[in-house]
């Protein structure tokens, strides 16, 4: 039941979020079947003639509309400064846009079939401030046809006009606001346009995207829309593939505890089918009355599965937001959407998965399998060996086999914990047996309660053996997790303190959360000859178009573009993939100076490049190539980053100026004055300046924001582990009723038998604990050198986290302890008083 709730609920909140993002895009970019991009200065007015006069004629019915998009933020009028909610931006060609009819715009104000009048376009023709906003936006603002409101955006604040509001938008477009390209250009200070939406009939696709390449200049290139998505939303992919994976494994864990459960159940009935034989019913007939009533229960599990993973991707889809917002693309807020695919696909794997857990119970049942030896016999057979190292052997293989990609580095993972969890029975015999030999030689002989329930532990493996695998599955899934989160950010920890190396970080005001906003010359000359500063960098970041490799289309990867004055202070942030000689790393920087590049250690991953290669990037000025100097370590970005000096910028992107700059000071003396000269500055200069220590924790807060979806999953994981141990620990102080009274019968005290009882539990724990020690390093080390390196393309080192590993550990020896109670308490409640067998 819970895993399927798991299972559903990361498919309906991973669907979602994809669902979401298309559903917007699908509305911006209505009726397009392509888009022309340029120069980050803008494509000019007359590109966009040209196309229509001298190119789009020549197919039927085709169209084309200029875009500007851009950002500002809603002033709030009970707001004491302007840091309200971010607005997008999109400036339309009224006349353009009528011809393509995206969102539904008329040329009248005609009326639909619920009476409310579409966004009359003309109005943003007749309207200097005109504006067309989302109906979830006048709502919220309490904005109605004719009110104005105030946004700020690139520095100054600008008033506009409702004159439409559009009821067709979806929650993620709510701060969308749509104006004409005259408004919008004032708004986002852009002279051309940010694209131009073609729509082309599909037959002349093939046709027209010949014709386009040699009619655009260097400078400009296109996409197909389907392109453009994609390339956003596989950003999530890794992701969304490392959640599925959470929710599989609570499944698998599930699996465990429906085989557990149906095992327990065979074996109290085996008398029932033993009479029934004799009656004359055939196997083939227990068969299907086991299968009937597996169906029916799994059936019902399923359903409150369904219902309880219906709530959790509510949770869910809010975390995954966030995520989503932190890392890869600005995104609203999602929509829940039922599909009918993850509901199907979950109801399959519960039902499909219980099944087959019931085989081998059913196969013992019709054999009528009845001793218990026997059964604990197959849990601690040494031919168990074969099939569990065969899994390993499997895991190896796949591990090794870069080219399987992430599902196979998935595969390898669960097929080598799969086979260490079929060693656990094994293990705990053996841990058992010689724990008990040690007690007996060391250990006090009168403690008689200990050793007996050392003993009943691996005696009793029957009913507890396959629970114990999947704890042991659990607490080492939480285990390998642990150090792989610790680690990966101890790495991050470490990169951003030697990055953010600058004492103090001077930005331009990004209030209209803009691009494009640099610090103005005056700025930068007043804040480098401060006194007290012994050196400074200068930054630029902005996003790329990089060719795909291997490929002859137009097909371009975004790709974060960093280019940078770094004085030899700053080096020191910057570490090496495969250079790690001082020699080597002089000559990177030298060969870094004459024009070559850096690129990450994601980017190279992605991009299949290494040190000498050439990578084609699209520039202001055409397609440039630019050849690989070295690979560094960055954990900035998934989509890869390339590391540029300033002289490549001012060469290929000329209108491009300092956006960030980096202050070394003296000493603290000077830090302090350096602070008070740039807050008397920063108003005039409109700039704004951080510490480097704050910088360093807010990358910190995010990443721990990031992984609270992991956390909570890994949370269901163990729960749906103790359930399992519970039921086992239920079945096995139930069915033992007999043997207790015995005990009780020959003078055994309640508490006695209680402590015998919970202290077996409890050092059932603590093997299970045990053994996922080293298994859960293992898991640990294949995530971070498989999954981790074949998802995000980063490297990192493996770092123990012992208190993580023993926290789960005594979480091992708490769960089997605590499954116990109930069932220990109402066994030993039913217990005779020893008068009564006198």
């Amino acid at each position: 039941m819970l895993g399927v709730c798991v299972v559903i609920a990361v498919e309906l909140t991973n669907k979602s979020a994809n669902q979401s993002f298309i559903n917007s895009f699908d509305q911006l970019n209505e009726n397009v079947s392509h888009q022309v991009t340029g120069p980050s200065t803008g494509i000019s007015t007359d590109i966009y003639q040209h196309l229509r006069r001298n190119l789009l004629p020549n197919y039927a019915n085709g169209k084309a509309a200029p875009i500007i998009e851009g950002s500002a933020r809603l002033i709030l009028p009970d707001a004491a400064d302007d840091n309200g909610p971010s607005i997008q931006v999109m400036g339309i060609d009224p006349i353009s846009e009528t011809a393509l009819q995206r969102f539904n715009l008329t040329l009248s104000n005609q009326e639909s079939e619920n009476n409310q009048p579409p966004p009359d376009i003309t109005q943003l023709m007749l309207n200097a401030t005109g504006a067309f906003i989302s109906e979830l936006l006048a709502k919220d603002n309490a904005l109605a046809l004719g009110d104005t409101f105030s946004v700020h955006a690139e520095n100054a604040q600008h008033t506009l006009t409702v004159v439409g509001i559009l009821p067709v938008l979806n929650d993620n477009l709510q701060n969308l606001i749509i104006t004409d390209i005259d408004t919008a250009q004032r708004l986002t200070s852009v002279d051309g346009f940010s694209r131009i939406d073609l729509q082309i009939a599909p037959d002349a696709h093939a046709e027209f995207e010949n014709q386009l390449s040699e009619f655009l200049p260097s400078g400009y290139y296109w996409q197909k829309k389907e392109a453009v998505a994609g390339q956003t939303l596989h950003l999530t992919q890794s992701f969304q593939l490392n959640l599925q994976a959470l929710s599989l494994l609570s499944l698998v864990v599930g699996v465990f505890l429906v085989y557990n459960t149906m095992n327990n159940f065979v074996i109290q009935r085996l008398p029932l089918f033993e009479r029934l034989r004799a009656l004359g019913v055939l196997s083939q007939q227990i068969t299907t009355l086991l299968l009937i009533e597996v169906l029916i229960i799994s059936l019902i599990a399923t359903s409150i599965g369904i219902l309880l993973g219906l709530k959790l991707a509510e949770f869910l889809v809010a975390l995954s937001d966030q995520t989503i917002n932190d890392l890869y693309y600005s995104t609203g807020k999602s929509q829940l959407y039922l599909l009918f695919t993850p509901l199907l696909k979950g109801a399959a794997l519960g039902i499909g998965a219980s099944i087959i857990a019931v085989l081998l119970p059913i196969k013992n049942a019709i054999h009528l399998k009845n001793s218990r030896a026997q059964t604990f016999i197959r849990l601690t057979n040494p031919a168990l060996l074969l099939p569990a190292l065969v899994l390993m052997i499997i895991g190896i293989i796949f591990s090794v086999w870069e080219a399987s990609g992430v599902f196979g580095g998935f595969f390898a993972v669960f097929s080598i914990l799969l086979g260490l969890a079929a060693l656990t029975p094994i293990l705990i015999f053996l841990i058992g047996k010689a724990i008990q030999k040690l007690f007996r030689t060391f250990g006090n002989p009168s403690n008689f309660i200990i050793n007996m329930s050392i003993g009943d532990t691996y005696r009793n493996l029957t009913r507890t053996g396959v629970a114990a695998m999947a704890l042991m599955v659990a607490v080492s899934s939480a285990n390998g997790m642990g150090v792989m989160i610790g680690s990966f950010r101890l790495a991050v920890e470490n990169w951003l303190h030697s990055r953010v190396n600058a004492d103090i970080y001077v930005r331009a005001d990004r209030t209209s959360n803009s691009q494009d906003i640099f610090i103005s010359e005056d700025a930068i000359q007043d804040v480098i000859q401060i006194d007290g500063l012994k050196n400074y960098t200068l930054f630029t970041d902005f996003t790329a178009q990089v060719k795909k490799s291997n490929t002859n289309e137009p097909q371009y990867l975004p790709a974060d573009w960093t280019s940078g004055r770094i004085p030899t202070i700053a080096k020191s942030g910057y570490s090496f993939v495969y250079q790690t000689q001082d020699d080597a790393i002089d000559n990177a920087w030298q060969n870094f100076a004459k024009g070559d590049v850096f690129v990450s250690e994601t980017f190279a991953s992605t991009h299949s490049v290494k040190p000498n290669d050439i990578i084609d990037v699209q520039t202001d000025s055409g397609t440039q190539q630019f050849k690989v100097a070295a690979i560094y370590y960055d954990y900035g970005n998934q989509n890869g980053r390339i590391l540029s000096n300033r002289e490549n910028l001012k060469r290929y992107w000329p209108s491009k100026g300092v956006e960030s700059i980096g202050l070394y000071v003296t000493d603290a003396e000077s830090s302090q004055a350096v602070k008070s000269y740039l807050d008397s500055i920063k108003e005039s200069h409109r700039i704004h300046y951080f510490v480097g220590s704050d910088i360093v924790d807010i990358g910190l807060t995010v990443f721990d924001r990031t992984f609270i979806i992991t956390h909570a999953l890994k949370a269901f994981v163990l729960a749906v582990a103790m359930i399992a141990i519970f039921s086992s620990l239920t079945a096995l102080q139930l069915e033992r009723a007999a043997e207790f009274n015995t005990l009780r019968a020959i003078g055994f005290s309640r508490t006695q038998i209680a402590t015998f009882a919970l202290t077996q539990t409890a050092f059932l724990g603590f093997i299970v604990g045990l053994i996922s020690l080293p298994t859960g390093e293992l898991l640990a080390w294949l995530l971070i050198e498989i999954i981790h390196w074949r998802s995000f393309g980063w490297s990192m080192e493996f770092t123990p986290q012992w208190p993580i590993v023993f926290e789960n550990a005594l979480l091992a020896i708490f769960a089997a302890t605590i499954a116990a109670l109930y069932p220990t308490w109402k066994v030993i409640k039913q217990l005779h008083s020893p008068t009564q067998y006198d």
